[in-house]
């Protein structure tokens, strides 16, 4: 056990970034609550760091030591480790970094506690034991754990190498784009749908969580046991993502249990895509996989016909969809008589699908005034244009005054009679006539009320 300045903690982290935690369970998890009180404490009261803090244990596989001058008990050395990683403690490092940046003076008083092993002579197992039991600030889940897992390390070097995508697998890590790669957990979810027992899509749907048991028949065992190869896992991705497209696609066409079963079921649904389309190939680099996904939209549509009535023929039409595709049980049985339905049909069944509802057309304004008489027959309208439309036609609307009137007439086509001509209009007939459209078209009542019978009136209403 030792002591470091912040200082030299904050350029292990400027020097080195993400890669100093490498063999820890996760990445440096960004700006959570609790980080945010480590950046505090160095800052606000940093003699206390030391005591309220786990400090940063390193591992590494070697270390050697020098005095800075006489060998003499308890004096200051100098440590050289090499493969050194930090295992315990990416948010201390991390947040001293952020603080020592904004507040070195004040930072520089504190102490940071730091804990080196050397696993040199260490009995096998002993690093990964000292992983697993050194963290205690952050809630650890199952998915942290399976990150110690060298098959995960593998598995993204083989995506790096076979497609130059990014294959994440620790919380904290930024997950890509999809175009660009996957993280672990869609990777473990498209592993569980081309598994060929169908309970595995009973467990995503109750909670993801279950697949990160590492027992000898738990889900991640029967998932990542064999290591799946980065073409086996990209496919599989594809092929899931593919399904999802094709039911968000079909999704407005269904209503009522046939939509939540489309809801509810789409992994179980993407099982019986898979087992339909079949494993072989899924791991060979010649083979047209674009086939495969290509006819993703019409299997989807063939085990949704199939499905959809099986629900309730097996389980009741008051049976709750939700909690039947949670139980593994009816999630076997649904597969294999949909598998059954499929294969020793004389005819595929066809999915039902309604078109999609048509949005009614708005009626025009002017057609709901006519229709429900708002404006009396010979009613004068006076157009008045805004700043912009004065701005275009003013000079010509000035040339003559009539151009400014209409008379209102309740016919749902031509309503408007326009005073400069004497013919009948629609609005965006006269619109279109002016070469601009108003600003807004403003119906008063008849001229003895508004007072615009003649040029001058007009040009008064106008101003």
């Amino acid at each position: 056990m030792g002591w470091s300045g912040p200082a030299r903690v904050a350029l292990w982290y400027q020097e080195h970034g993400a890669r100093l935690f490498d063999r820890n369970l996760r990445s440096q998890l960004g700006v959570t609550a609790l980080n945010l009180g480590l950046v505090e404490t160095p800052r606000t009261t940093p003699e206390t760091f030391s005591y309220l803090h786990n400090g940063i244990t390193v591992l590494c596989d070697s270390v050697e030591t020098g005095f800075f001058s006489c060998p003499v008990v308890g004096a200051p050395v100098r440590l050289r480790l090499k493969g050194a990683a930090v295992v315990n403690g990416a948010q201390t490092v991390a947040s001293v970094y952020y603080a020592y940046e904004k507040h070195p003076e004040k930072v520089s008083l504190a102490a940071v506690p730091v804990r080196f092993i050397s696993v040199e002579n260490a009995a096998e197992g002993f690093a990964r034991s000292v992983v697993a039991t050194t963290h205690t600030q952050h809630p650890m889940g199952p998915c942290d754990f399976v990150a110690l897992d060298e098959v995960q390390s593998l598995i993204r070097e083989d995506f790096r190498a076979t497609f130059d995508k990014e294959y994440v697998f620790r919380r904290g890590e930024l997950v890509p784009t999809p175009a660009a790669g996957c993280s672990l957990e869609e990777a473990a979810v498209a592993l569980a749908c081309g598994h060929p027992d169908a309970s595995l899509s009973a467990l995503v749907n109750a909670s993801t969580e279950h697949l990160w048991e590492a027992t000898p028949e738990g889900a991640y065992t029967r998932l990542f046991g064999r290591r799946p190869s980065a073409l086996q896992i990209w496919r599989s991705i594809l092929l899931l993502r593919a399904v999802r497209e094709a039911l968000h696609e079909l999704k407005p066409g269904l209503t009522g249990r046939a939509a939540a079963i489309a809801e509810r079921g789409g992994i179980l649904v993407a099982h019986l895509v898979f087992r339909l389309a079949g494993a072989e190939g899924i791991d060979d680099p010649d083979a047209e996989w674009e086939h495969v996904l290509g006819d993703v939209p019409d299997r989807v549509r063939q085990v949704l016909a199939a499905l959809i009535p099986l629900v309730d023929d097996l389980f009741g039409s008051n049976s709750f969809v939700a909690l039947i595709f949670r139980e593994a049980d009816r999630c076997r049985l649904l597969a294999e008589t949909v598998v059954r339905t499929l294969t020793n049909a004389e005819r595929t069944p066809q999915l039902v699908v309604a078109s999609p509802p048509q949005r009614s057309r708005r009626p025009s304004s002017a057609r709901l005034l006519v229709e429900h008489r708002r404006i009396p027959d010979g009613t004068q309208v006076l157009y008045q244009p805004g700043r912009i439309e004065e701005r275009a036609i003013g000079r010509w609307l000035d040339e003559d005054p009539r151009r400014y009137l209409a008379t209102w007439n309740n016919d749902a086509r031509n309503p408007l009679r326009w005073a400069a001509d004497g013919c009948l209009y629609s609005v965006n007939g006269l619109t279109r006539l002016s070469g601009r459209a108003p600003s807004g078209v403003r119906h008063g009542a008849p001229s003895k009320d508004l007072g615009i019978g003649s040029s001058r009136a007009t040009a008064a209403s106008r101003t």
